[in-house]
């Protein structure tokens, strides 16, 4: 047998050894995966989100609307977590991105660090001391520019004050106080005051360029501080009607809360608008409550006469405060002082020597002149004051106390000033019984039984 007979004889005994081999292991493994059944395959189970990983991992927070990611908020992106759970987590704070913002926000200050605690004592003092330089500067009538000048030379002259180092307070913040502190107060503190009480209501018109503005001033009596005023309102009003000034004050009290009933009395001068006897702002108010009393400008009257007689005037007119009760009195001084030099022929020893030493028909002449005056300025007089007995000027003008006054004096002063229908006549009597003792000391005498 050849060489090549044996190799290809060798070859063909191998391959069909292995090829029965092969079958018998097929047969042997179908066989025994029909006896044996299969193995289930295993569910993966997602990851949810945990709140325990916010306390090692202080940047990460839930998503809302997904329970399988997590939020950075230091990266402002939102990740899943749901195969590796904590382990995602970790492996984003290990990325570049991340580690690049945690150090850009150790850098960075956080705005807690510009904003003050909600209540510093050093703080409140410099506020204090702010708002009571503001209130100082409008009580006095001073300028916003000057206030902050004075508050800067304070930094100069106080060098060791921590207040007035730390103090400021421009045009702009000022004006904010003023506006918004200062005003709200005064106007809080005065309607406390006038919530049961009575006052007086004083308007007048003002021209700045071509606007037309109306302050609205209420007089009335604080029992701290005595005669208090108290400016309710400023506003602007093109019309100058006494029909429109008259529902501006009516609609200015009603929001401040304030009733007509409680207006005792109208100030302001003596234009027709105010006080005209058909048609004025006094006779409007005195439509809705038929207690109110005028009390127009007596100054004007008194300036109108002394342009007319000075020489006739023998007090003093230029008083700081004049009182409603010593009116009657200065004006029957003054027209019967008139009404005597008007009588005697008297305008006053200079001019009585001048007329002596000119010639009879000058001085003639000069005497008409003088009469003509003294007579038009008594007739003035007359014609603008009630000197009647039925004013109520002349029923409250015993309160002056020149002479002892009497409780049936006092009685009628309330009368007057329709206060009688608002006083029980007993309390009347009894406070009239406390002031006896001092109403002694300042009359001098001895007062008359009530």
């Amino acid at each position: 047998m050849s060489d090549y007979e044996s190799i290809e004889g060798a070859a063909e005994e191998f391959f069909t050894s292995d090829s029965e081999q092969y079958s018998d292991a097929t047969s042997t493994s179908q066989a025994n995966s029909m006896q044996e059944p299969p193995k289930k395959r295993a569910k993966k189970r997602f990851v949810k989100y945990r709140p325990e990983w916010e306390l090692s991992h202080h940047n990460i927070c839930k998503v809302s609307e997904d329970m399988f990611k997590a939020r950075c908020n230091l990266c402002n992106k939102d990740f899943s977590i749901a195969h590796g759970g904590e382990r995602d987590i970790k492996t984003h704070e290990a990325g570049a991105q991340h580690k690049k913002n945690a150090s850009g926000r150790a850098k960075m200050a956080t705005i807690s660090s510009y904003l003050q605690p909600s209540f510093q004592p050093e703080v409140a003092k410099v506020t204090a001391a702010e708002v009571t330089q503001v209130y100082h500067a409008v009580k006095h009538h001073i300028s916003y520019r000057s206030l902050d000048c004075g508050i800067k030379l304070s930094k100069v002259m106080y060098p060791d004050s921590s207040i007035a180092m730390k103090a400021s307070c421009g045009c702009t913040k000022a004006s904010s106080i003023t506006v918004n502190v200062l005003a709200p107060l005064s106007l809080q503190q005065a309607q406390e005051d006038l919530k049961d009480g009575y006052f007086s209501v004083c308007s007048d018109a003002s021209n700045k360029g071509n606007i037309k503005l109306y302050p609205l001033l209420l007089r009335h009596f604080n029992f701290s501080f005595g005669v208090a005023y108290t400016l309710l309102d400023f506003y602007e009003d093109a019309a100058e009607t006494a029909t429109a000034i008259a529902q501006q004050i009516t609609t200015k009290l009603h929001n401040h809360g304030l009733k007509m009933e409680q207006v005792a009395a109208y100030c302001g001068d003596n234009a027709s608008v105010n006080y005209g006897r058909h048609h004025s702002v006094y006779q409007l108010l005195k439509g809705a409550n038929g207690d109110i009393l005028p009390a127009n400008c007596s100054a004007h009257i008194l300036h109108n006469c002394a342009k007319h007689a000075i020489n006739g005037l023998s007090m003093d007119l230029e008083k700081d405060e004049l009182s409603a009760p010593e009116v009657p009195g200065i004006f029957k001084i003054l027209r019967n002082n008139l009404k005597d030099r008007v009588e005697n022929l008297f305008f006053g020893f200079q001019v009585h020597s001048y007329l002596v030493s000119h010639d009879s028909e000058l001085s003639a002449s000069m005497k008409g002149d003088f009469l003509k005056f003294m007579e038009r300025s008594l007739k003035y007089l007359e014609k603008w004051f009630d000197f009647s007995e039925s004013h109520y000027l002349a029923a409250i003008e015993p309160c002056c106390l020149r002479e002892p006054l009497t409780f049936q004096q006092l009685c009628k002063a309330a009368d007057a000033v329709h206060l009688t229908k608002h006083l029980e006549l007993q309390h009347l009597f009894n406070e009239y019984s406390v002031i006896v003792p001092a109403m002694r000391a300042v009359a001098g005498t001895d007062l008359p039984s009530a």
